[in-house]
């Protein structure tokens, strides 16, 4: 079985660089949801600078969709390709609303065609989530890296896995309430900073060809669940107490 070092380094390289790309992000702007705000998406790649291959996302709800028109990578004998982007946004979570957990969820497809030598694509997705406020006020804590697990797999050989088509898709599902727990976090997450680096890779050897790429539907969606802030029954009655209610209510008794 051959197994492509060259394009595998090359995967790597692009990943580690794909959050300090040197172009100028592509601004997709403010996306009004339910009960949260995606703010500042933007995208940026370390491959095809200046090039928008997610393009503009719309939102239904509290989900956010990306349906890419040339997110791809192709290879036709004896070459590689690999293709990167970068996604950055924040959500932030309207009032009376806490952040509770993030779904992550991508789709695509990969064809390998030849009828002797060795073809190759992979798909990988990192995903990093900083807390960046609590209850409305500052905070600073990085989750752990997470990254997309792939069905059926997110690495293809034409040895392996014939002529044709598959269809493959990721997920990644974040739940923000252990992490703020195990690290004494108290309150309603508000607001979160999220970055997703985002690779395709194709490789051949001469007779075989490789190719895949995200799908122009539902590509990546992002959907956020949240929460109703209760107030401790102290804050109600400071509430009241700064309304003048609980005064009238007293005199009223």
């Amino acid at each position: 079985m051959i197994r492509f070092s060259i394009a595998a380094i090359a995967l790597i390289a692009v990943t580690v660089a794909g959050r300090a790309a040197t172009a100028a992000p592509i601004q997709y702007g403010d996306f009004d949801g339910t009960t949260v705000m995606y703010l500042d998406v933007q995208e940026e790649s370390s491959t095809d600078p200046g090039l928008g291959l997610f393009g503009a996302p719309t939102i239904s709800g509290d989900a956010l969709d990306f349906n890419p028109q040339a997110f791809a990578a192709s290879s036709s004998g004896l070459d590689s390709d690999v293709t990167d982007s970068n996604l950055q946004f924040m959500i932030k979570a309207k009032p009376g609303q806490g952040i509770a957990t993030v779904f992550f969820a991508e789709a695509g497809d990969t064809t390998l065609t030849g009828l002797a030598g060795e073809a190759e694509t992979t798909v990988g997705t990192s995903v990093f989530v900083d807390i960046v406020e609590v209850d409305g006020l500052p905070v600073s804590f990085s989750v752990p890296a997470g990254t997309m697990t792939f069905t059926p797999k997110d690495d293809f050989l034409l040895s392996v896995d014939g002529s044709g088509t598959k269809v493959w898709n990721g997920s990644l599902f974040l739940d923000l309430g252990p992490f703020a727990a195990a690290n004494g976090i108290k309150g309603a997450i508000t607001k979160i900073n999220v970055s997703l680096d985002n690779t395709l890779s194709a490789a051949s050897v001469a007779g075989t060809s490789a190719f895949i790429q995200k799908k122009d539907a539902d590509a990546l969606v992002i959907t956020v669940e949240t929460e109703t802030i209760v107030p401790e029954p102290a804050t109600i009655v400071s509430a009241l107490i700064g309304l003048g209610l609980l005064g009238v209510a007293r005199r009223r008794v």
